[in-house]
């Protein structure tokens, strides 16, 4: 099967996850932290942990409608997470993770994606946000012996914007904590259109 060129915009896997309950586990002799995991499938005692998990996809925008239930996204580095109307599809209101990765030739076209449809579609941009912006100077302030710093992003039903700290448990763990969560105020409208420039 082809595959759609650079920059185009790609539906993710619509899947529901759930934030496992919190455990313990040890760092040191004396230590230990409590850490969560991420399962499939939703959890229908605590509908607050529930969440659609949205993949980064280079060198593509990739979307999903934003629903009832929270968006998370990452890892963030320089990436940034949109709401906007989706064109024919009633505009229905889509969450995109415009990742980079580093290849010049996959972050420009995707840019040049972003670009051209921002321009297109001026009435259709909403709001977003560069979730790692929030913690440019405190990386790697309060984690603990063991842990390593991602960002993600989180985008409510809404259309409330976080950056979410987590502490990874190990250099490639599935385990994370969360360090501290920012509600952030987003880039809005047609200012939408310039963030590559």
């Amino acid at each position: 099967m082809a595959k759609p060129p650079g920059g185009s915009f790609v539906d993710s896997t619509h899947m529901p996850f759930s934030i496992q309950q919190s455990v313990s586990e040890r760092t040191g002799l004396f230590s230990s932290i409590k850490a969560s995991g991420f399962a499939p499938g939703v959890n229908a005692v605590k509908a607050h942990r529930n969440f659609h998990w949205l993949k980064w996809i280079p060198p593509y925008i990739s979307q999903i409608p934003l629903g009832a239930v929270d968006v998370l996204t990452g890892p963030m580095s320089g990436c940034w997470v949109i709401t906007y109307k989706w064109p024919g599809a009633a505009d229905l209101v889509h969450v995109g993770h415009l990742g980079t990765c580093g290849d010049t030739a996959w972050d420009n076209s995707m840019k040049a994606g972003w670009t051209q449809f921002a321009a297109d579609n001026p009435g259709a941009l909403i709001s977003g946000f560069q979730p790692n912006r929030a913690f440019a100077d405190e990386l790697s302030v309060g984690l603990k012996p063991g842990e390593y710093t991602s960002i993600f992003a989180l985008v409510t039903p809404g259309r409330k914007y976080h950056a979410v700290k987590l502490g990874r448990v190990g250099t490639h763990g599935t385990r994370f904590r969360i360090v501290k969560v920012k509600e952030i105020t987003p880039t809005i409208g047609t200012a939408l259109q310039t963030i590559f420039a």
